[in-house]
């Protein structure tokens, strides 16, 4: 797993359990430089590998090719567990050839899409025949307890609840709102270049239009709208959450979540969501939900125009918010699952 946030939370989780982790070193085509990264100082030295292995592994593209024998044959010998993502090549290839545990990790889809669609639409012959032969082995590692009500049975009895860690990056920023900026901050990324983010950006800017708002997101092109902020740098990032005056965000998933409001209640920003999302579900009736746009848009609003007690109850629910995004929480259901004492 590269995935730019949470690669160092969550391989820091499995090492402080005593494992040694490897993790890929080429990325996914297309991500690179956007939601993915590869690791910086990778503990490799606790892998204890030939150091002609360690080049087969290094060089080696696990998210676009299948597994070939050499490399089927070193993940056997020296490693009892591989964490993949749901891509083609490299899914099917753990539950097809590795003999250790498979835990397919997985952070929920839009609407009512389930995990067996993907697999199905790949057209891979016997690929359910192999998750059965899998048996206990398959682990369907879900972020949130949700995402089983929608998968099939051969997935929902896998599922082990894996909790999304919150991000240690905004750590060094922890509890430093000010709201001095008097906008409303939204993340929506890929606009104009995406079928399912423009509408969400359509709708957003209809919703908090006459309203001082930012957005900002990866854009992939440029986007003619002032008020959009393409990849800020983190400090630029961690301003922002710090000087606005409400995080909106306004997915309506009841299981899919982005990192930003997240991070927005890590700094201290009070964050607006709809009721029945995911955040919602996780923690249901805190002041931060909203029934629908409009009253998202009447609290900003709010907010916006010097709120102090909308802010203060708003801000005071987030650490129930934050609580099932807790490393301690993360670190042991993983230590659960792989049987160490944590």
């Amino acid at each position: 797993m590269n995935h730019r946030t949470l690669m160092p939370d969550e391989v820091a989780i499995l090492r402080s359990l005593g494992f040694a982790v490897f993790t890929p070193r080429v990325l996914p085509r297309g991500l690179e430089g956007r939601s993915t990264a590869i690791e910086q100082d990778p503990d490799d030295a606790a892998l204890d590998l030939p150091p002609e292995t360690r080049a087969v592994l290094e060089a080696f593209p696990f998210y676009e090719r299948r597994w070939t024998p050499t490399l089927t044959s070193i993940l056997n010998e020296h490693f009892e567990a591989v964490v993949t993502a749901f891509y083609p090549e490299c899914f099917s290839s753990a539950i097809q050839h590795f003999q250790g545990r498979v835990i397919a990790r997985c952070f929920g889809r839009e609407g009512t899409a389930n995990y067996r669609h993907w697999t199905s639409a790949w057209g891979l012959p016997d690929l359910e025949d192999h998750i059965e032969q899998a048996g206990e082995r398959y682990i369907f590692g879900q972020a949130y307890p949700f995402l089983a009500e929608v998968e099939p049975p051969l997935n929902a009895r896998h599922a082990f609840t894996l909790p999304l860690v919150r991000p240690g990056w905004v750590d060094a920023r922890r509890d430093s709102w000010n709201g001095a900026g008097g906008f409303v901050l939204l993340n929506i990324p890929l606009i104009g270049a995406s079928p399912y983010y423009q509408p969400i950006y359509e709708g957003a800017k209809a919703t908090f239009a006459g309203v001082p708002h930012r957005i900002f997101g990866h854009q992939p092109r440029p986007v003619a709208d002032p008020s959009v902020i393409a990849s800020p740098p983190d400090d630029e990032l961690l301003n922002l959450f710090a000087s606005c005056s409400a995080f909106a965000y306004t997915s309506s998933e009841p299981r899919h979540l982005h990192y930003p409001p997240v991070e927005a209640l890590v700094i201290g920003a009070p964050v607006l969501y709809l009721r029945g999302s995911l955040l919602d579900r996780l923690v249901p009736g805190l002041p931060g939900g909203c029934a629908d746009l409009a009253e998202m848009r009447a609290k900003a609003e709010a907010l916006v125009g010097g709120n102090t007690t909308l802010a203060a109850e708003i801000r005071a629910a987030a650490p129930a918010l934050l609580a099932p995004f807790a490393p301690e929480a993360a670190r042991a259901a993983w230590a659960n699952l792989l049987g160490v004492r944590s």
